[in-house]
C-alpha cells in the first residue's frame, strides 16, 4: 500500500485566469450504421467538434439497401439533408485522413465534463473568511423531464475541515462548462494572503451537494438541467465503460490549475492497487482507497475530473497525484475506478432522490456481515489483461451481527446475485463494490462452491446494516 503526499485539490488565488475557448467550423470525422428501425437505417453523423446527427436511410429506394451505400452516395445524403456542406474532395479527406477520427469519443466526452469551485466559510477567524477551491466532476445523470442532473465529483473538491457549515461543505459551489469564461471576484482578506472577506461567482451554473462519501472520496452535485443546456445544447450525461484494461490509452479531463477544462493523455499501469491519503481535507483523517494507477499528467484541479478510454466512455474518477515539487507533477497518479465510482454515484443519487441525502454512504460491506474475503490467482485475461482469481472466505468473526451470513471457511465465491442480476466474481473487491448498490429490500443471493460443490447461500436481515 503507498502513502500519498500530494491532493489534487488546488485552492486558488485570485484573480482567475480567463478562459474563453472558439474553434472553426466542424468537419465530419466519422460515419457509422447504429441501427434499424424496419425498412429505415440509421446513421450517426460524428463531427469534430463531439456532436453528432443522425440519417436516417430507407431500404429499397433506388434499388439499394442502407447497408449497401457507399461513400459518395453517404456524401450525397449528408448534403441533401444539410449535414456536409463541402465538395466531394474534402468529404473524402476529413472522413478518412482526418486525425480528428480517432479522437471524436474525446471530443463528445467533453461535453460531460464541468470546471467545480467551491467557497468555503471556514471557523479559523472571528471575522469572515473565505477559501476558494478548484476542482472539476463529470455530468453523471440528466433528466430533461425533472429538469434535475447530477454532476460526479470528489468529496474534497465540496469539503473542507475549516468550513463551518455541517457535513463540512461550501457555503457555495458553482460550476463552468468546456469553452466558458470562468469569473470570480473576491476581497482579500486582511489577516491573510490566502483566504478572502467576500467572493461573488458570476455567470456559471449553481450546485448544491446532496450527497458525500469520505470513505470513496466521491461526492454528487445537484443542478438544473436546462441552465447546462443553455450554455451548451450538446451537453450530455457522461458514457460508462463496461471495463479497462492494463495498457489501456487513457485521457483526463479536468481543471488543471484552475485553468479551465483541458485534456491530458497516458496509459493505465495498474487496474487496481490500494493508497494511503494522509490528512485527508475533510476530516484530517488517514483514508485508503483503491485506485487504477495512471501514468497520465494531472495537477491541482483536475480533482474530481474524468479519466476516458478512447471512445470517450468514463473508467474512473481523477483524485490523487503523486508530487514532488511544487512545480514538477510526476506521472505516477491515481484515479477511482468505474466500478465502485458508478455504485457510490447511484447510491448517493437514490437516498437523495428519496428525500434523505446521505454524507456518510449507506451499504454493506463483507467485514459487517461477519466474513472476510481473499484471493488466489488463477489466470489472467489475455483480451484486456484483468486478473482471474478464486475468491474465498478466508476469515470468519462469530461475534459478527448477522454470523458470518451462513458462509463457511473457505467457500469460494463463483457470483453474486443482487435483485435478480448476477455479476461473476473474479476479484476480492467486487464483492464490497457490488453491494453498494443493495438497498433495504434488495434480494440477495451468493453462490459459492463448498467442498467441490455449489452452493446457493441467501443474505437475510441485512436491512438493519443499511
Amino acid at each position: 500500500m503507498k502513502k500519498l503526499k500530494y491532493f489534487c485539490l488546488v485552492f486558488i488565488l485570485l484573480p482567475i485566469c480567463f478562459l474563453l475557448v472558439g474553434c472553426g467550423k466542424p468537419t465530419v470525422t466519422n460515419i457509422e450504421k447504429t441501427g434499424s428501425n424496419g425498412n429505415t437505417d440509421i446513421y450517426t453523423i460524428y463531427y469534430s467538434n463531439g456532436t453528432t446527427s443522425t440519417l436516417n436511410v430507407e431500404n429499397g429506394k433506388d434499388g439499394a439497401d442502407g447497408a449497401d451505400l457507399d461513400l459518395k452516395a453517404l456524401y450525397q445524403l449528408c448534403v441533401e439533408n444539410n449535414l456536409y456542406s463541402g465538395d466531394f474532395q474534402s468529404f473524402l479527406q476529413n472522413y478518412i485522413n482526418n486525425n480528428a477520427n480517432e479522437n471524436v469519443g474525446i471530443y463528445s466526452a467533453m461535453n460531460s465534463v464541468v470546471s467545480v469551485y467551491s467557497a468555503f466559510k471556514t471557523i479559523q477567524y472571528s471575522k469572515t473568511a473565505y477559501e476558494i477551491g478548484a476542482g472539476a466532476g463529470i455530468i453523471y445523470k440528466m433528466d430533461n423531464v425533472s429538469n434535475i442532473s447530477y454532476i460526479l465529483t470528489n468529496a474534497h473538491v465540496v469539503g473542507d475541515y475549516y468550513s463551518a457549515l455541517s457535513h463540512k461543505l461550501p457555503e457555495s459551489i458553482m460550476v463552468w462548462q468546456y469553452g466558458a469564461e470562468v469569473d470570480i471576484s473576491a476581497t482579500k482578506h486582511a489577516m491573510d494572503s490566502g483566504y478572502y472577506a467576500d467572493y461573488k461567482f458570476k455567470g456559471g451554473v449553481s450546485a448544491k451537494c446532496v450527497g458525500l462519501s469520505i470513505d470513496y472520496d466521491l461526492a454528487i452535485l445537484q443542478v438544473e438541467t436546462d441552465k447546462l443546456l443553455n450554455f451548451n445544447p450538446d451537453a450530455c450525461a457522461v458514457k460508462i465503460a463496461d471495463d479497462y484494461s492494463i495498457a489501456e490509452n487513457v485521457y483526463a479531463i479536468g481543471n488543471p490549475e484552475a485553468e479551465g477544462v483541458s485534456v491530458t493523455s497516458g496509459v493505465v499501469s495498474v487496474v487496481s492497487e490500494e493508497i494511503s491519503i494522509p490528512n485527508f481535507p475533510i476530516d484530517s483523517l488517514t483514508h485508503v482507497y483503491r485506485v487504477i494507477r495512471i501514468d497520465v499528467p494531472i495537477y491541482g484541479g483536475n480533482s474530481g475530473g474524468g479519466l476516458f478510454n478512447s471512445s470517450g466512455k468514463l473508467v474512473g474518477i481523477i483524485n490523487a497525484g503523486w508530487k514532488t515539487s511544487s512545480e514538477v507533477a510526476d506521472n505516477y497518479n491515481y484515479a477511482l475506478p468505474i466500478d465502485n465510482a458508478k455504485q457510490v454515484a447511484n447510491n448517493l443519487i437514490y437516498y437523495a432522490e428519496n428525500g434523505t441525502p446521505t454524507y456518510s454512504l449507506k451499504h454493506i460491506s463483507m467485514d459487517e456481515l461477519g466474513a472476510s474475503v481473499n484471493e488466489k490467482f488463477v489466470d489472467f485475461n489475455e483480451t484486456n489483461g484483468q486478473l482471474i482469481c478464486d475468491v474465498y472466505v478466508s476469515k470468519l468473526n462469530d461475534e459478527s451481527l448477522l454470523n458470518n451470513c451462513n458462509l463457511q471457511l473457505g467457500d469460494v465465491f463463483k457470483s453474486l446475485t443482487i435483485d435478480g442480476t448476477t455479476y461473476n466474481i473474479t476479484r476480492y473487491f467486487q464483492i464490497d463494490d457490488l453491494l453498494i448498490s443493495a438497498r433495504k429490500n434488495s434480494k440477495i443471493t451468493f453462490h459459492v462452491l463448498r467442498g467441490g460443490n455449489e452452493q446457493v447461500v441467501n443474505l437475510t436481515n441485512f436491512e438493519n446494516l443499511i
